[in-house]
């Protein structure tokens, strides 16, 4: 394998990092620090850039074993630059290894892992999320707005294992890929406190390009609850769901990434 892409997602999130919903309306910064437990559903499939063969169509968590839940940890941080502008920010690590008897061959690029052979796989995705929001319509008790930012998005992948190339054995190979993806995306948010100690929040974020011959898409949902325990300490519960994917064709690598990731996040929250 000369190549091998994954998002996570990122890509997964995009590989994917987590809004910060869950600040109230008159709060002038806040800094959150949680517990997220998604489930992942994740394709990959990388091809020679000129091959006559596509390769292998990979679910990561059935083909791979890959974990299909896990507990990661997430920060958020925000503070209101005027009393409609706001500057957040983000960063979350999506990270999974495993070992796994492969039950069918795998093809990717001119490397093949045939059917029963043991390997080892890997998938590191940092995530860090910027963005600018601005809030259109607020008053004491809710506001709502749009927002404009990035996601940063680096990645590292690994597979090893017994491998054939051009139908010859090749012993035991290890490929790694890694790549760093900047991301624009607009998004809008919404936050109603709706009594002195509740509030409810929710909000999108959306990208869709296409240059040449690469297409991206992301669709990032979320909606929660926090409670204000004392004046500056709150928790909260959300849930999040994130669709991720990309098609790529060109003279490094062609492929495509189709990842998601979805469930609920538990998280504490201070704020001044």
């Amino acid at each position: 394998m000369k190549r091998v892409f994954i998002l996570g997602t990122a890509v997964s999130s995009a590989l994917i990092s987590t809004p910060a919903y869950a600040e109230r309306v008159t709060d002038k910064g806040w800094i959150q620090a949680g517990l997220f437990r998604p489930s992942f559903d994740s394709d990959v499939q990388v091809s020679l850039p000129n091959g006559p063969v596509e390769g292998t169509q990979i679910n990561l968590e059935t083909d791979l074993g890959m974990a299909k839940h896990k507990n990661i940890a997430q920060i958020e941080a925000g503070v209101r630059l005027t009393p409609r502008l706001r500057l957040e920010g983000g960063y979350i690590a999506l990270k999974r290894k495993t070992a796994h008897e492969l039950e069918r061959d795998i093809l990717w690029e001119d490397t093949l892992y045939p059917a029963h052979a043991d390997i080892g796989s890997g998938v590191e995705t940092d995530i860090f999320r910027v963005a600018l929001g601005y809030s259109l319509l607020k008053n004491d008790h809710a506001e709502m707005g749009v927002r404009l930012g990035a996601h940063i998005t680096h990645f590292d992948m690994f597979i090893e294992g017994s491998a054939m190339v051009g139908g010859q054995p090749a012993g035991q190979r290890r490929e790694r890929k890694n790549k760093t993806l900047p991301l624009p995306n607009v998004g809008v948010f919404a936050n109603v406190d709706i009594s002195p100690v509740f509030s409810v929040h929710g909000g999108a974020n959306y990208f869709a390009l296409k240059i040449d011959d690469k297409k991206g898409k992301l669709v990032d949902l979320s909606a929660g609850v926090s409670a204000r325990l004392a004046p500056h300490i709150g928790i909260g519960a959300r849930y999040r769901y994130v669709d991720y994917s990309l098609r790529v064709r060109d003279d490094d690598w062609r492929g495509k990434v189709d990842y998601r990731f979805y469930g609920p996040a538990l998280f504490v929250e201070a704020a001044f």
